[in-house]
């Protein structure tokens, strides 16, 4: 890969990062803490997403796209205790990745453990033909 095209490639990633826009045709995301792999039978996405359970996590696929959400009360507004320092903060979210052409929808698996929400697409099985070859 040439220098152009890597310095391309950030200023593609700098101002889609910074207007929130997902490439169409790939995996991508506009946050960090998401990793990507492909391999020849699936593509494997993982999400870290410390502190949010299985139960308040939603995984959706809509035509083309994916979405990942979690929809949480805001606890703030009720609590009553008076705190000298509160970091922890627990909030709604909502992904979305586009989803390659070759993904089979009706083949995804998705599990959670330790915070880190494992999703696997399988690619499209695509049957070989045979074709008989007539000998002359």
């Amino acid at each position: 890969m040439s220098n152009l095209i890597k310095f391309d490639r950030t200023i593609e990633e700098f101002v889609n990062e910074f207007f929130g826009y997902n490439k169409p045709t790939t995996f991508y995301s506009t946050k960090g803490l998401t990793n990507v792999k492909e391999n020849e039978k699936s593509y494997n996405l993982e999400l870290l997403l410390p502190g949010y359970s299985k139960d308040e996590t939603n995984v959706e696929i809509n035509e083309d796209m994916l979405k990942i959400s979690a929809n949480v009360e805001d606890t703030n507004s009720k609590d009553t205790e008076k705190w000298t320092r509160k970091e922890f903060v627990k909030k709604s979210f909502v992904r979305t990745f586009s989803i390659p052409e070759d993904v089979d929808k009706e083949n995804i698996n998705a599990d959670m453990k330790d915070g880190v929400l494992s999703i696997i697409l399988n690619k499209k099985v695509e049957e070989k033909k045979q074709t008989k070859i007539k000998i002359m």
